[in-house]
């Protein structure tokens, strides 16, 4: 619990980056969060103090919303101070300063650029459903990507025309200072299926100890979490969940909006196709596991 602490309090109020570091932690607190749920060990007094610590956790930003104000204000703070560096000749963006960036740029058209641009990516990524940000923050980001003119032509009418030279290299400064907005988009949805995942296998543990077995579907646990909880971030539909005789296996089908039935990343490629990976997002449990081959009874190794 100590680390979901801390991954709160480094994605509350904070960067991209922090946000990307703070979700990192979740993801290994997530690691022992299901080994502990496949111990079997756990009474239900512990699990609701568990809970109770976790509702008291603040709410996670969305990926629009840090757009929207930190990396906003990162991005104008980073064009004023390029504004400064172009003026007194001093280079302090090594990128820029190697294309020989000319002291005619209209820097208020780069912050009236750079603020329009914000609005474009918080707008994309509020879209729904997944398949339809992704097509918005695919096409965004191919916009970003600076179409470089003739040299020649550039260093020319790039100290001569101040329109073309903040057409120009302001597209350039764009492409360098705007995030990755797709990858963003899929690191918050995999973070969100852990979280939701927890929160079920928490349920799910609590309703096996009160009756004995796992439920046959989630439907008993409907009236105990909130109904966005059961919903794939990525699909929009229910999440899977799949009982056995020993456990269960609930999943997100990930963001490549297949469902890989159950295999996370973390199983070996196809060999005949190694690029195509698998990447649901799997909370597995298994309370009566299979014995390690140096457990069995010796009768049944010589067999």
């Amino acid at each position: 619990m100590t680390v979901h602490q801390l991954a709160a309090y480094i994605r509350k109020h904070s960067f991209l980056i922090s946000n990307l570091v703070g979700m990192a932690l979740d993801s290994l607190v997530f690691e022992g969060e299901s080994a502990l749920l496949n111990s079997g060990q756990l009474t239900v007094e512990q699990i609701e103090s568990y809970q109770a610590q976790l509702r008291e956790l603040p709410e996670p930003p969305s990926a629009a919303e840090v757009i929207d104000v930190w990396e906003r204000i990162a991005i104008l703070d980073t064009i004023i101070i390029f504004s400064r560096s172009v003026a007194a000749g001093d280079g302090v963006l090594e990128e820029m300063d190697q294309v020989k960036v000319p002291p005619l740029i209209d820097i208020n058209h780069l912050l009236r650029n750079a603020n329009q641009t914000c609005d474009e990516i918080v707008q994309a990524l509020k879209m729904v459903p997944y398949t339809n940000r992704v097509v918005a923050c695919e096409e965004f980001e191919e916009r970003l990507i600076p179409e470089f003119d003739n040299p020649v032509k550039m260093t020319v009418f790039g100290y001569f025309s101040r329109d073309y030279a903040t057409e120009v290299y302001g597209d350039t400064l764009m492409g360098l200072l705007f995030p990755a907005i797709t990858q963003a988009d899929k690191a918050w949805g995999r973070s969100s299926s852990r979280r939701q995942l927890l929160l079920i296998g928490l349920e799910l543990e609590k309703y096996r100890l009160q009756n004995g077995s796992f439920p046959e579907s989630l439907n008993p646990l409907k009236d105990r979490l909130p109904a966005e909880t059961f919903i794939d971030y990525f699909t929009d539909a229910s999440l899977v969940y799949r009982p056995s005789a020993t456990g269960y296996m609930i999943y997100s089908i990930g963001d490549n909006l297949r469902d890989d039935d159950g295999k996370s990343f973390d199983n070996p490629p196809d060999p005949k196709d190694p690029f195509n990976r698998t990447d649901d997002m799997v909370l597995k449990v298994n309370l009566n596991p299979e014995p390690a081959r140096a457990e069995r009874p010796s009768d049944e190794l010589q067999e």
